[in-house]
């Protein structure tokens, strides 16, 4: 019988090799399952949520209303309890960590139309959850009454981030330079008051040679300016404190670092870090016949609200990206990128959000997106990303309903220029 370590190490290798790449090429094959399937698969994903909301509060500490304020409860867990679950002991923060990975992948199986696989999955990752909450009594029922609304973007799954490093000058335009998953959840008491925020992050491709820093901005102004002067909408009012966590591998947290006072938010300090070349290339899952590069360092942010009375949710707009900006500092030219979603002024010197031709240098896409290969143009694989330039550049929608979601629409051949992961050859060490 395999003992402790080498089961957890076998659990997190076959979760490693299946979780952090959608899997695209099975989905034709499950295009005719049942539509009860569907709604069993959804609602097993929202209450896997939900137990993974009051996970988080157990671990990290959150808000409930006692006689009517907001008051902070301390986390209850450390993260470095020993817990044991099938067999198998583990600490209370690699479980959570475990619990989290199979969520993700639960989100990629049902955007691809596995109904039953993330079913499973997602079921797997509550009785997770599940165990951690009843441990100590504060399951979903207690974080559900005594907090929580919860707001989302995108509304399930994963948005996706992409860029052009070579600003200000123009790039190859495959949109692979970075990529980076994200997901943010607002979190509301019962009077609809915000209290915390929540921020995920996986890098997913790196076909440059620059390397950067990613960030956030939540007050709308970067800083320190270099570059960029464009103000955007500010996440929240008042004041918040922010932790951005990083993990490796293993589950671990491998560093944090706290901010204060609308500061930016440095996400991945190193991207090459975060996410190594592949051997034999410069890039990480942009070029086909290599490994498969596994995102050596996650993050989460969590952001704590001084002023929820002042953050209502009626009084708030529509969750976006646009109030959690992200920016790209390349290390190399000393220059930040924005994204034109946020900013699409045209280029002018250094400033801007897109060239004279309306290609951007940094998009956002609001689901889990295959980019394009390395050296493959954005418009072989989605033809109306032409048409969303023109958008850009004249501030005005296109007649065609299509263009804003030029995403949804790729070309019937958009497999032989974007990420699939058959295209590479097994995991990199």
């Amino acid at each position: 019988m395999m003992n402790t370590e080498k089961q957890l190490t076998k659990r997190k290798t076959t979760l490693i090799k299946h979780s952090l790449f959608a899997m695209a090429t099975l989905a034709l094959s499950h295009n005719a399952i049942a539509k009860s399937t569907l709604q069993l698969a959804d609602a097993m994903i929202d209450r896997t949520e939900r137990q993974q909301l009051a996970a988080s509060f157990n671990l990290e500490g959150g808000y409930r209303v006692v006689k009517g304020k907001s008051t902070f409860i301390d986390a209850i867990y450390t993260g470095n309890e020993n817990f044991t679950l099938d067999g198998v002991t583990n600490t209370t923060g690699q479980w959570y960590v475990l619990a989290d990975s199979k969520w993700y992948m639960a989100h990629q199986l049902y955007s691809n139309g596995l109904y039953s696989e993330a079913l499973k999955t997602a079921e797997e990752a509550k009785d997770i959850y599940d165990a951690l909450n009843n441990n100590v009594g504060q399951t979903m029922g207690f974080w559900k009454v005594n907090q929580m609304t919860q707001v989302s973007f995108p509304a399930q799954g994963w948005a996706t981030i992409a860029y052009e490093d070579l600003f200000p000058n123009e790039g190859d335009a495959d949109y692979n330079d970075l990529v980076v998953n994200m997901r943010v959840t607002e979190n509301y008491n019962r009077n609809n008051e915000l209290l915390s925020i929540r921020m995920d992050y996986v890098p997913r491709a790196r076909g440059a040679g620059y390397n950067h820093e990613f960030t956030t901005v939540v007050d709308g102004e970067v800083d320190p300016i270099t570059n960029i002067s464009f103000l955007s909408e500010s996440a929240f009012v008042g004041e918040g404190y922010s932790t951005v966590r990083r993990f490796g591998t293993d589950g671990l947290e491998v560093s944090r670092n706290t901010y204060s006072d609308g500061a930016d938010l440095v996400i991945f300090p190193d991207t090459r870090t975060a996410l190594p070349a592949a051997p034999g290339t410069f890039a990480a899952n942009t070029v086909g016949g290599k490994c498969l590069t596994v995102p050596r360092v996650t993050a989460r942010v969590n952001i704590v609200i001084t002023d929820p009375a002042n953050n209502r949710l009626e009084d708030r707009s529509a969750t976006g990206l646009i109030k959690y900006r992200p920016v790209l500092r390349v290390h190399n030219t000393g220059m930040d990128i924005d994204v034109a979603e946020v900013n699409s002024e045209v280029i002018s010197g250094t400033s801007g959000g897109i060239n004279a031709s309306g290609y951007p240098f940094g998009i956002v896409v609001p689901a889990n997106w295959a980019w394009p290969m390395e050296y493959q143009h954005i418009e072989l694989a989605y033809p109306l990303f032409a048409d969303y330039r023109q958008t850009l550049l004249s501030g005005e929608p296109s007649s065609n309903p299509d263009v804003a979601k030029w995403y949804e629409h790729p070309s019937a051949n958009a497999g032989d220029y974007t990420f699939d992961e058959s295209k590479f050859v097994g995991v990199c060490d």
